[in-house]
Formats: structure tokens, sequence, C-alpha cells
């Protein structure tokens, strides 16, 4: 029974009249393979059309938002011209101004941001000499160290009194926030540090108003006369024209901030990498050239303005402050690494 059982076995292993040839699995995969193939080529067609009927059903958007692309270009090389100019002089502080940078007797004040919008935070270095006379004097007279924060318009943002602040055998560094509102006038603005009665440092600092957006808008404005004047910009048949009036304050500057990779302390501080320029409504006129049909409507520009001059900026601001903070025992090596 078993010698049976094994004969069987061995017949139906070796029988091969059900083997399937191997050009026959072959077919199949081939047949798989070009419906695959068609059913994807059909869905990059649909895709493909779609697209096509999109831009052939609506070209003014396509001619709009080339413009756009264009004049946000256009804005970048504007707001790169002034960023050149603010690092070839770096004081921009108009003659018979009312607002002054001065110290005397060791007492400084630094701001480290001084082109500011409202709601933005002006940040503030104070360094104070050591005083041992004043802190004697201070039995019989005003000897408190004051902060007062100034608008263009004379108007009093922030007044801190750090009472007596100076150090007796060392000098004394402090760090002040001031937020600046939303009513504050804009303008070359004023910080004014005083030892009781003395104006004893000042500087400045500009809010919503500064050379850079002069210097913008007028580069800005002759870039729109050459190019979007008189249907000079054209797409298929449609032309964007803008009128060079673009104002200073129309122009809204926001921050792009990092850290950097460095040992100098803090070592986790943000910087102010470039500067994100942006017009929120900026006025075109779309023209069909084939019927003469006008329209009026307005974009928001906004573009990454491609300089590292902000950066720099600060970095020059830091050295400054570490230049007049030598109280720290590691004062010599901040100066050595702020300078890499």
């Amino acid at each position: 029974m078993v010698r049976k059982f094994s004969d069987d076995f061995s017949y139906f292993i070796e029988d091969n009249c059900a083997y399937i040839p191997f050009a026959v699995i072959g077919i199949f995969i081939l047949l798989a393979a070009t419906y695959t193939s068609v059913h994807f080529l059909k869905i990059d067609s649909k895709v493909a059309e779609t697209i096509y009927t999109t831009k052939k059903s609506n070209p003014s958007q396509n001619a709009i938002n080339l413009a756009s692309s264009d004049l946000a270009r256009c804005l970048n090389y504007a707001g790169m011209e002034a960023l050149e100019w603010q690092g070839e002089h770096p004081v921009i502080l108009p003659e018979g101004n009312a607002v002054s940078r001065s110290s005397e007797d060791d007492f400084m004040i630094i701001p480290k941001n001084q082109n500011l919008e409202r709601e933005e935070t002006l940040q503030v270095s104070i360094n104070l000499p050591s005083d041992i006379w004043g802190k004697i004097e201070a039995f019989w007279k005003n000897r408190d160290i004051l902060l007062i924060v100034n608008d263009s318009s004379g108007h009093e943002i922030k007044n801190i009194n750090y009472g007596q602040a100076t150090g007796f055998f060392q000098k004394v560094s402090l760090e002040e926030d001031v937020k600046i509102p939303d009513s504050a006038a804009s303008g070359y603005a004023s910080i004014e540090l005083y030892y009781g009665d003395e104006l004893k440092a000042s500087d400045w600092f500009v809010i919503e108003a500064s050379p850079v957006k002069d210097i913008t808008a007028n580069a800005f404005n002759t870039l729109l006369s050459t190019n979007y004047q008189g249907n000079s910009h054209t797409f298929r048949e449609y032309a964007i024209n803008v009128e060079p009036d673009i104002k200073p304050e129309q122009i809204e500057i926001r921050k792009v901030t990092g850290t950097l990779q460095r040992e100098i302390s803090p070592a986790y501080k943000n910087y102010t990498v470039y500067y994100v320029f942006e017009i929120p409504a900026l006025n075109y006129t779309l023209v069909n050239l084939e019927t003469g049909e006008s329209f009026n409507s307005s974009m928001k520009l906004s573009t990454l303005i491609t300089s590292r001059e902000p950066l720099l900026e600060e970095l020059v601001r830091e050295y400054e402050t570490e230049l007049g903070n030598t109280s720290s025992l590691d004062s010599t090596s901040n100066l050595v690494l702020g300078a890499t």
C-alpha cells in the first residue's frame, strides 16, 4: 500500500502536462503593463487638458500673476539699493534734528534696532559707570538713573526709574525692551538717560519713517516708470500699468530673525537676518489690448530683500555694546568673538 502511494506521488511530480509555458506568463505581464501605461497616459492627458483649459480660459489672471512676480523683483532691487546706501551711511540723522547722540562720564545708551514699525519692540543696552562719590551724594541729592523714551512729537512712550543703579567698584550693564505703541508718531524718536537731573546720554531711533523707505520708494517708482507705463508690460492680449506714485509710508518692513552658531553670549539670541518689504495695496490697471477695455484693482506685494545688511548692522551694534561693557570678566573674549 505504501509502495503504491509512493509510485503515484512520483508520477504526479514528474507529470508536466499541466505546466504553463513561460511565454504565456510573459504575455499576461505584457498585457498588464500595457493596461497600466494606458491608464497613466489618460490621467496625464486629463491633467494637461485641465491646465491648458484653465490657462486658455483665464489669461488675464495669468497676466496679473506674472506682473506680481515681476513687481516683487522690482521691489527687491529697490530695497537692495536702499540697504546698500544705508550700509555706506550707517549714521542716518538729518542735520538740525531735535534728537542727537551723546555720552558723558562713561554713561552710554545703545539702541540695538533703530528702524522700527509700530507695535515692534525697541531694544536698548545701558552702560553705567562705577561712581563711589555718587553713592555718597545720594544721601542728600537725587542720583537715580532715569530712562525716558519719546516719539518724534515729544510724547513720552516710556519712563523707567532704576533707582541708584551705578556700581561701587565696577560698571553696570542693563538691558531694556520698550514696545512702540500704535499711537506713536512716526519720525525720529529719542532715548534719554538721566543721572538725577543731569542728562548723561542720548540716542535716537526711527518709527515708520527712514531714508531706507525714501530710497526704496524712489527706486521703485523709477522702475515702474520704465517698465509699467504706456502698456509696456504685456502678456498675450493684456497689459499691466502701475502709476509710479508710491509713497514711503506705503512700504511696510518686517523682520526675518534667526540665531547664529557662535560662542559669544547669549548663544541663542535672535538676530535680524533679512527684511521683508510689503506694499499692502498696490494699485494697477489691467488693459485688454484687443478691446481697449481696462480694469482697475490692487494687489498685495511682498518680497524678501536679498541683502545681509540687517545682520551686519546688528553685529556691529553688538560689537559696540561689548566695547562699552568692559566690566564683565569675559569681555575680552566677547570682543574677539564679536569681531569674527
